[in-house]
C-alpha cells in the first residue's frame, strides 16, 4: 500500500487517491491502536506471545530447510532437481529417507528445482520488470493502475522471501504471472508523443510558382 501511495503520488491525477489512501492506512493504524489497548486485559502475555510468533522448533525447521536446499543444489547445480520436485528429492539427503516440506525462500527454492540456470532466467525477468518500472517512475506515466500492479509486486516479492506458497502453489503463480503480464504491456501512455508546433510557419515565398 505504501509503494501504490508513493508511485501514484508521482501524478497530478493519482496525488487525491495516493492521499486518501494514505489516510485510510492512518486511521486504520490508529483503530488497530484503540481495539488493542481496549483488549489489553484479554491479549496474551509478552511471553506468551513471542513463543507463539517466534517457535525455537519453527525457526531450527527453517534452517534446516534451506540448508537442505542449499546441498540439494550443490549436488545438481546446472539443472536442479526437478520443477515440483523438492520434497520428493529430499530422501536421498535425510537420515531417514524422511521427505521435508518446500523450503520457505522463494529464490532459493528456484535455484534448487531449476538449477543455476533456471535462477539465472528468473533474474533476468526481475531485471527487466525493474528496467520497466524505472522507464515509467521517470515518465511519470498517468496511468492509475500501475501504483496498485507495483504495490503487489513488491508485497509478492516480500513473501516469496519468507515462505514459498508464491512457486509451490498453483494460485501464488498465477497471480505473479498475472501482475508480471500487467506490469509488461505496452502503455502508449509512457512515451512522450512529440508535440506538435502550433506557431505559425515563418513567411516566406510562395511553394507554387506560374507557369
Amino acid at each position: 500500500m505504501t509503494v501504490s501511495a508513493i508511485w501514484m503520488s508521482r501524478t497530478g491525477v493519482g496525488r487525491p487517491i495516493a492521499g486518501l489512501g494514505s489516510g485510510l492506512a492512518l486511521c486504520a493504524a490508529i483503530m488497530i491502536a484503540l481495539f488493542v489497548w481496549a483488549t489489553r486485559d484479554h491479549l496474551p502475555t509478552r511471553g506468551e506471545l513471542t513463543d507463539l510468533l517466534l517457535r525455537p522448533d519453527g525457526a531450527a525447521e527453517r534452517v534446516g530447510l534451506i540448508r537442505g536446499a542449499l546441498r540439494l543444489l550443490a549436488d545438481h547445480p546446472l539443472a536442479g532437481v526437478g520443477a515440483r520436485n523438492f520434497s520428493g528429492a529430499t530422501p536421498a539427503i535425510t537420515p531417514d529417507r524422511a521427505v521435508l516440506d518446500s523450503v520457505h525462500n522463494v529464490p532459493i527454492l528456484i535455484g534448487t528445482e531449476l538449477g543455476l540456470t533456471g535462477l539465472a532466467l528468473v533474474g533476468v525477468v526481475v531485471a527487466v520488470l525493474v528496467a520497466v518500472g524505472r522507464r515509467r517512475w521517470k515518465a511519470r506515466s498517468p496511468n492509475l493502475w500501475q501504483g496498485p500492479v507495483a504495490g503487489g509486486l513488491v508485497a509478492l516479492t516480500l513473501i516469496s522471501l519468507l515462505d514459498h506458497y508464491p512457486w509451490s502453489v498453483p494460485q501464488g503463480g498465477l497471480l505473479g504471472a498475472w501482475l508480471v503480464g500487467w506490469w509488461l504491456t505496452d502503455d502508449s501512455s509512457d512515451v512522450q508523443q512529440p508535440q506538435l508546433s502550433t506557431q505559425p510557419a515563418p513567411p516566406g515565398p510562395s511553394a507554387t510558382h506560374s507557369a
